[in-house]
């Protein structure tokens, strides 16, 4: 068990940049969404793909999310 918030800090910072390293190829380089196709979000709702154009549901609402990678991401505003 980590007892040394310093240790999990570190674990934690290395972790956040791994996360980035696999959106960074998720998008990239596969050319896939961030979220894979299923991931399902409130209300139902889970990104998809047609004709191969990928579609979240919740992209516009992320849009003024500091936090989110949806700037980045290929999928497209569910219709």
């Amino acid at each position: 068990m980590l007892r040394d918030p310093a240790s999990l800090r570190t674990i934690l910072r290395d972790w956040a940049a791994s996360i980035s390293i696999f959106d960074i190829n998720r998008t990239f380089i596969l050319s896939e969404p961030l979220h894979p196709v299923g991931t399902p979000f409130p209300g139902g709702y889970s990104v998809t793909e047609e004709h191969g154009t990928y579609y979240c549901p919740v992209k516009d609402k992320q849009k003024d999310n500091p936090s989110a990678l949806c700037d980045i991401c290929i999928a497209e505003q569910t219709p």
